[in-house]
């Protein structure tokens, strides 16, 4: 990291206002499973300036803005300033992807649900987009595979389903220790759902009682 900031160090700084007290800003996505990306404290480079941390989290407050209002096209946009790639970079769509995963949690955060649901699916719609960028790419592909899991478990279906998603990353890059965990707890939680699920008594043909699983 200490390399790109030196190689960065003519480049012009880009300043900006501190967040408008009107705007929301959410709590801080570190511990939102964004699968090993930097987390909202770290600076962005974006078209060849610098945003400091708290200049990334003024654009992050107001793509949530937009969000909320739902003008999820600005919202895109703001966020896409955000990329750590340059326009002609093949990694931008899923840079966008990550940055709305956590615009979905942030909204969760505010107690926007619909918004969350709405960066969601627009996290899923750059997923599909990096993913034939990317096409040779399996490491990224299976972050990719990853991300959907995530997405899938926190927005948009359960734990069992995203199981599918992170089973794929794992078996596009074995090295993805997130992955694997996610899967693993994935497999706990479709364990956990199935041993709940009562037992109820019924009658055979012959109207001998037995016990069977209410499914």
């Amino acid at each position: 990291m200490r390399s790109v900031f030196l190689l960065l160090l003519p480049l012009v700084v880009f300043a900006e206002d501190s967040a408008p007290s009107s705007i929301p800003v959410a709590p801080t996505s570190e511990s939102s499973p964004v699968d090993g990306f930097a987390s909202t404290q770290a600076s962005v480079v974006t078209t060849g300036r610098i945003l400091s941390p708290a200049q990334a989290l003024v654009r992050r407050a107001a793509a949530l803005e937009s969000l909320r209002s739902g003008h999820d096209d600005d919202a895109e946009s703001k966020l896409e300033a955000l990329s750590s790639s340059r326009a002609d970079n093949p990694g931008r769509h899923l840079s966008l992807a990550v940055d709305l995963l956590r615009a979905a949690f942030d909204a969760r955060a505010v107690g926007d649900p619909a918004a969350a649901e709405r960066a969601a699916r627009l996290s899923l719609k750059h997923l599909a987009l990096a993913e034939t960028d990317l096409a040779k790419q399996p490491r990224r592909l299976a972050t990719i595979q990853s991300l959907r899991g995530t997405l899938t478990a926190e927005f948009l279906g359960t734990e069992e389903q995203a199981g599918a998603f992170y089973r794929k990353a794992v078996e596009l890059d074995a090295t993805n220790t997130g992955a694997q965990e996610k899967l693993d707890r994935s497999a706990r939680s479709a364990a956990t759902e199935e041993a709940s699920i009562p037992e109820t008594q019924v009658l055979d043909a012959s109207g001998t009682q037995k016990t069977s699983d209410a499914r």
